[in-house]
């Protein structure tokens, strides 16, 4: 199936499992397009940049575990921990602004 070059698609449903290499072919596509080629991003890489954005927007851990496939939500939270460093503060500037 041929796709416009502004149309290249990374995850998208199919009932056929992709290519082992499907998913590094298409970043590498992204990657290089424009005047300006970036490097190369990892698969691994562009979820953790996904989950990083969508914490920083507010998600709930429950949602992200959800979103990632993990089995328990010690796994999320163990390996994004790193990317809550404000909760505990915001936590206490909630009492603050109740008294």
């Amino acid at each position: 199936m041929d796709y416009e070059e502004n149309e290249i698609y990374i995850f998208q449903y199919s009932k056929i499992s992709p290519r082992r290499n499907f998913f590094y072919r298409q970043i590498k596509k992204i990657c290089n397009r424009g005047d300006k080629p970036i490097d190369n991003i990892r698969l691994h890489d562009f979820r953790h940049s996904h989950v990083a954005y969508i914490i920083d927007k507010g998600e709930e851990p429950v949602i992200i575990k959800e979103r990632l496939g993990h089995a328990s939500i010690t796994t999320t939270i163990d390996t994004y921990r790193h990317l809550y460093p404000n909760k505990q503060q915001e936590t206490s500037n909630k009492f603050d602004t109740d008294f």
